[in-house]
């Protein structure tokens, strides 16, 4: 049946729902751009956060608080200056202390120090050596976010299990694809007391 040329005129000029079907069209990406904006600025933010914790913790190192007090464990560090259970914590409550891989050592130099990002493989390695008055001291704190949109899983492996976005998925005792977050501090120790030290064993 041939359809009227009236007919067929009006259909191609008739816009009614021409918005909804673009809107459709362009939903998907818009909302995939969106969401994956919104995680990459979680992560430059939770980043800066531990960056911020790390720094502070760091201190009492430094100035020889934590050795005077007798922190000479990963445990003690973070209940007592990564996540205090008690007064004022710099880690927001969305980073997991639980997660938190952590590394110091003492150095005998700056330019010597090992600033690599990998340590976060070998945790059961991992030291904890806070240094004696004037040492140098590299603390190393890794806390594996999670990846929450899938879209930037998409792309691939490279060696060492690192994703083309960046997402690593190799980290003990995390299953999944993860941002790796790192907060660093390299210092030379405060000239404290050197009564308040005790060379922790295996450091």
């Amino acid at each position: 049946m041939k359809i009227p040329l009236v007919v067929t005129t009006r259909f191609r000029k008739d816009g009614r729902g021409a918005t909804a079907v673009e809107f459709g069209l362009v939903a998907l990406p818009f909302f995939a751009i969106l969401l994956y904006a919104i995680e990459i600025a979680l992560v430059f933010l939770f980043n800066s956060n531990l960056d911020a914790a790390v720094r502070n913790a760091s201190r009492a190192i430094m100035t020889g608080a934590a050795q005077a007090a007798g922190v000479y464990t990963v445990a003690k560090f973070q209940s007592t200056y990564l996540c205090p259970k008690t007064g004022a914590s710099i880690i927001g409550s969305f980073i997991d202390c639980s997660k938190l891989i952590v590394d110091v050592r003492v150095v005998t130099a700056f330019s010597g120090a090992d600033l690599t990002n990998d340590f976060y493989k070998t945790p059961t390695t991992n030291q904890f050596c806070p240094g004696a008055p004037g040492a140098i001291t590299v603390v190393r704190v890794a806390y594996p976010m999670p990846s929450f949109l899938p879209l930037l899983r998409i792309g691939g492996t490279s060696s060492g299990g690192v994703n083309t976005s960046g997402l690593v998925n190799d980290v003990p005792n995390n299953a999944g694809w993860k941002h790796l977050l790192i907060g660093t501090s390299i210092f030379q120790a405060e000239p404290y007391p050197g009564a308040g030290y005790s060379k922790p064993a295996g450091c």
